[in-house]
């Protein structure tokens, strides 16, 4: 384990000690500790498969005193010659994960503090869904507006579909009109298999036929690699969807804590009152939930009204989250460019 030690004092907080775990040691947190299914080192392979450069699994932990500790799981890379801390990368969701859970308002005092401490040159923070409260505003730095644009915070919407309830109570969530299609699912000639041979392969083959039947432009799909590194390290299911013996779809979920991520898809269309992703959506749902997971996340809709009335007809409710991005965070502290009291600009 590489380790570094940095402690800050924050107004009438108590001081936080910070460690960064490296190699085994992080991976070792990550399947301890994580959250959400984006904070393991199976993510950031994808990340790194998917942007082309190397990316490297970390874990920040924060002690305070003899039982409080919290633990930021994340990743660093190198871009444009410039290392970029990022929890996490492409989207995935962050946040401190408290050993027990913090308080939004404690949350953000740690985040305060941590980010004085902080070296690298960029920081990128993505909250969990209902949480951006929990991100201290970025310092105002003087750049020009092309590159501030890109420094800008972001709020983005997905979708939560709650799974912690029965199939009853949740066909009353459903869409009034899938209702009674949803009840007999199980009778429409549908079956379903998780993992087994190629079935990363499988997926690909159908994730690039579905965005043909999407038209979605070829450079805005996934490569291939992405995937395969998701399957490499465990870190995915490959869901693969067939309809009176012949196979209709696929999809990739993610799992991680209490919580599935629905990732990616590409199915067929069929006649009938159900389509194949309703009802490898509305299996894999029921599926988790006997699994004990308490969530699951449909993603972001990225203004299309259709996929946004496609989440919210399984009774999937829209929750923000907010990505920010801090330029050189503990040289913006000592300019003064960040009130030392709030963390806003000033």
């Amino acid at each position: 384990m590489d380790s570094t030690h940095q402690s800050a004092a924050l107004d009438a907080h108590p001081e936080w000690t910070f460690e960064l775990h490296r190699g085994e040691a992080a991976a070792t947190l990550s399947a301890a500790h994580a959250a959400n299914p984006f904070q393991n080192p199976g993510w950031v392979a994808g990340a790194a498969a998917a942007r082309g450069r190397h990316h490297e699994f970390v874990v920040v932990s924060a002690t305070r005193g003899s039982t409080a500790r919290a633990l930021l799981f994340g990743s660093l890379h190198r871009r444009v010659g410039v290392t970029v801390f990022e929890s996490m990368p492409m989207g995935g969701y962050g946040g401190w994960v408290g050993l027990p859970s913090l308080p939004l308002s404690d949350e953000l005092a740690l985040n305060r503090q941590w980010l004085r401490s902080a070296s690298w040159a960029v920081v990128r923070l993505t909250c969990e869904p209902g949480r951006a409260d929990s991100l201290p505003k970025a310092a105002a730095w003087p750049l020009p507006a092309r590159l501030r644009r890109r420094l800008d915070s972001h709020d983005y919407q997905t979708h939560l579909l709650d799974l912690s309830a029965d199939d009853a109570v949740r066909l009353q969530r459903v869409k009034a009109s899938v209702r009674s299609y949803l009840r007999r699912v199980d009778t429409l000639g549908f079956s379903f298999e998780v993992g087994g041979d190629g079935a990363v392969g499988h997926f690909c083959d159908w994730y690039r036929r579905g965005s043909r039947a999407w038209q979605a432009p070829s450079d805005t799909l996934m490569p291939d690699a992405f995937f395969e590194a998701l399957g490499a390290h465990g870190a995915m299911d490959v869901w693969r969807a067939s309809r009176d013996g012949q196979a209709v779809g696929a999809a990739v979920f993610l799992r991680g804590g209490d919580q599935v991520q629905y990732q990616a898809s590409g199915t067929a269309k069929l006649a009938g009152p159900v389509s194949a992703m309703d009802a490898l959506l509305w299996t894999a749902a029921r599926r988790y939930r006997d699994d004990g997971y308490r969530s699951m996340n449909l993603g972001a809709s990225e203004g299309m009204d259709s996929v946004r009335r496609f989440k919210e007809k399984f009774g999937a409710q829209p929750a923000g989250y907010r990505c920010e991005t801090y330029l050189l965070p503990w040289l913006a502290h000592r300019l003064g460019l960040a009130d030392p009291a709030t963390g806003h600009p000033r």
